[in-house]
């Protein structure tokens, strides 16, 4: 119980969810994945009640990694966008790997986590830095960035016609 207890919380803080599936039907389901998807906890959904859920978009992108997931039984990792009943649209990590008994294949574990904040992040970050380096770039002062044994990692453009050196150079 006090494992469970543990595990359950881990998904929670962590927003994930473990799953197992084989080539016939998802096997394992954990509530963090419930929760994830916007699901009521119940029975494990089905391959095409899964395939529901995802971004229209995505929809021949996910059909086409589970058949090359069933047809090689490699590890994988991706992500793909689903669309919860309340209309949210998030984007769900997957990884996995293969299972097997004595060199048979069984299926596939893995965890799906919700990436949707760190994507975010990473969009408003590069944003930011855009940002930044046209200010950089369009300053009318020199700016050069040096690496710690003095190698040149970045010049503005107005650097660059001070120094007389191309982009390449």
């Amino acid at each position: 119980k006090q494992a469970e207890f543990y595990l359950a919380e881990g998904e929670r803080i962590g927003r994930l969810g473990t799953w197992a599936f084989n080539a016939t039907s998802v096997e394992y389901w954990s509530d963090g994945l419930f929760r994830i998807h916007g699901i009521e906890p119940g029975n494990p959904p089905t391959t095409p009640e899964l395939l529901a859920i995802v971004h229209p978009e995505d929809r021949a992108f996910m059909a086409q990694a589970v058949r090359t997931m069933l047809a090689e039984k490699n590890a994988f990792d991706f992500t793909k966008r689903i669309v919860r009943s309340d209309g949210a649209i998030r984007h769900i990590r997957y990884v996995g790997k293969p299972v097997t008994d004595a060199e048979i294949f069984k299926g596939f574990v893995g965890i799906g986590m919700d990436v949707t904040e760190q994507l975010r992040l990473v969009s408003e970050l590069r944003q930011s830095e855009q940002e930044w380096r046209q200010m950089v770039d369009l300053s009318p002062q020199p700016v050069q960035i040096l690496g710690s044994k003095r190698e040149r990692l970045y010049l503005n453009r107005t650097a660059i016609d001070y120094l007389g050196v191309n982009l390449d150079e």
